[in-house]
C-alpha cells in the first residue's frame, strides 16, 4: 500500500496530523513571523527573482511558511461563515464523531454525526487481523480453529468504502484537501529528507533545531516556542500516513466492490499489516 495523493487525502488524515499539536505550534511560529519576531527575522530581498532561477532561500522559506498559513489561518470573508478552524473541526466530528484534544468547545456541532465510522474500522481491523493469523498457519506446531471471514470483512470494506465516497459532500473534500495541502507544507518544513533542502535547512539554523526526523523538529519547535503536544508525534504522524493508505486502498477496490474473493488485495500484504497493528497498541501517547 502507498501513501495517497497530496491533492485528494482523506479528513482522518488531517486529523490524526492535527491530534499531534502542529496546527497551535505553526501558529506560533506565524504570529513570530507577522507580530514578535523573536526568533524569525526574514530579510526578504528587494530584487525580483529571475524567471527559472531558484531565488533567494529566505524568499522561498517565507513563500512556503506563507502559503501554509494562508490555508490554515484564513479568516471568513463574512460576519455569517465560520473560520477555517471551525469548519475542520466540525468536519472532523461530523465524518469521525472525532475531536482534537483541547478543542472539544471550540466549535459548533452539527447535530448528526457519523457513530458508525469508528465501529466499522474497529471491526475491519480485527476480521483483517484474524485472517492473518489464519493464513499464517500454525504457530509453534499448535494448530488453531480459523476464526477470520472473509465474507464479513468484504462486508465492513464496502461500508467504509462507501463512507469514504461520502466525504464529498457539503464541502468535506474541500475540507480535507486544504486542510491536507496545509499540513503537508508544515511536514515538508520539517523534513531534513527533503530534496530541496536549501531553505528548509536555513530555518533549521535560525532555530537551532538539530532533532533527526519531521516529529523531532516538531518536538523541538513546540519547546521552543512553549506549545503543548502530544508525548509521541512520530505515532500519530506515521499513523496518519497508514490510515490514507489504508482508506486509499479500499476506496480503490478492483471492480467496485468488495468480495472475500478479492480481500487478499489488503490482507496479503502481510508487511503494512504487521506495522500498521503495532503502531494501534496503546502506549500512553
Amino acid at each position: 500500500m502507498k501513501d495517497g495523493d497530496v491533492n485528494n487525502r482523506h479528513l482522518i488524515f488531517s486529523y490524526l496530523v492535527e491530534s499531534t499539536g502542529i496546527f497551535e505550534v505553526f501558529k506560533a511560529v506565524s504570529e513570530d513571523l507577522y507580530i514578535y519576531r523573536r526568533l524569525l527575522k526574514l530579510k526578504v530581498p528587494g530584487e525580483p527573482k529571475v524567471p527559472g532561477s531558484p531565488g533567494d532561500p529566505q524568499q522561498n522559506l517565507l513563500d512556503n511558511l506563507n502559503a501554509a498559513i494562508d490555508l490554515l489561518y484564513k479568516k471568513p470573508e463574512s460576519l455569517i461563515a465560520p473560520s477555517f478552524e471551525e469548519q475542520r473541526l466540525n468536519a472532523y466530528w461530523t465524518m469521525f464523531g472525532y475531536t482534537i484534544r483541547g478543542k472539544e468547545k471550540s466549535f459548533k456541532r452539527t447535530s448528526y454525526y457519523n457513530a458508525t465510522f469508528h465501529k466499522k474500522l474497529e471491526d475491519s481491523l480485527f476480521q483483517t487481523a484474524q485472517i492473518l493469523l489464519d493464513n499464517t498457519g500454525p504457530v509453534g506446531g499448535i494448530t488453531t480453529e480459523h476464526t477470520g471471514n472473509p465474507e464479513a470483512l468484504a462486508r465492513l470494506l464496502n461500508d467504509l468504502k462507501e463512507m469514504a465516497e461520502n466525504r464529498k459532500y457539503n464541502f468535506i473534500a474541500i475540507i480535507s484537501n486544504a486542510s491536507a495541502l496545509a499540513f503537508d507544507l508544515f511536514l515538508t518544513l520539517l523534513d531534513d529528507q527533503n530534496p530541496l533542502p536549501q531553505p528548509f535547512a536555513q530555518l533549521y539554523d535560525m532555530l537551532n533545531l538539530t532533532s533527526p526526523g519531521k516529529h523531532g523538529k516538531l518536538t523541538e519547535l513546540a519547546e521552543l516556542y512553549k506549545v503543548p503536544i502530544v508525548k509521541d508525534p512520530f505515532y500519530y504522524l506515521r499513523l496518519a500516513e497508514q490510515m490514507e493508505a489504508l482508506l486509499e486502498t479500499i476506496e480503490k477496490v478492483p471492480g467496485g466492490l468488495w468480495k472475500s474473493d478479492n480481500i487478499n488485495q489488503i490482507t496479503d500484504d502481510k508487511d503494512f499489516l504487521l506495522e500498521f497493528f503495532c503502531q494501534l497498541v496503546p502506549n500512553n501517547r
